[in-house]
């Protein structure tokens, strides 16, 4: 092979090289797009983009809220306070006192009782997906048990069912 042969070759070798490296930044590029941003829809239906949420990061502050997937049903509670509210939407009764918050492996857990309350809560912010039981005391000795799945992620709040 003679020199100007060689010379070719080797131009052609690290023009494909350096678009081989090209191609991969710019997969790398959408790829990283693609996780960062997820399509949303206004509530006239219009597509917009919006940051996807933080999976594994709890909120130091703001409302945490629980709403059933299937009544409508929703406890929400003050992250770090406490202080909750639960609404059951097919009779209106709604609940209001104070508990504790803590945050084991990432979730967000109220935990509250009084005399004529129990409260247990656990909302996983990763997934915005979360589970309460509300014990109610109807009566001496009688109490009455609420449970709320919110399998639907980041569901919206306080809104009963029609």
């Amino acid at each position: 092979m003679d020199k100007k042969s060689q010379e070719l070759k080797s131009r052609s070798s690290s023009v494909l090289r350096i678009g081989g490296i090209l191609l991969e930044c710019a997969l790398v590029l959408f790829l990283v797009g693609l996780v960062c941003f997820r399509s949303v829809q206004n509530a006239d239906g219009a597509a917009r983009v919006a940051p996807a949420p933080a999976v594994g990061i709890v909120p130091t502050s703001g409302t945490v809220c629980i709403t059933d997937s299937v009544s409508g049903d929703t406890l929400s509670f003050s992250n770090p306070g406490g202080a909750y509210t639960f609404m059951h939407c097919k009779t209106g009764l709604t609940l209001t006192g104070t508990g504790t918050v803590t945050k084991p492996s990432g979730n967000v857990v109220l935990t509250a009782s009084s005399p004529t309350q129990k409260v247990s809560a656990t909302f996983l912010p990763g997934q915005g997906t979360g589970h309460a039981v509300i014990n109610y005391s109807t009566a001496p000795g009688m109490f009455q048990t609420f449970t709320l799945n919110q399998s639907i992620p980041h569901a919206a709040c306080g809104a009963c069912p029609k």
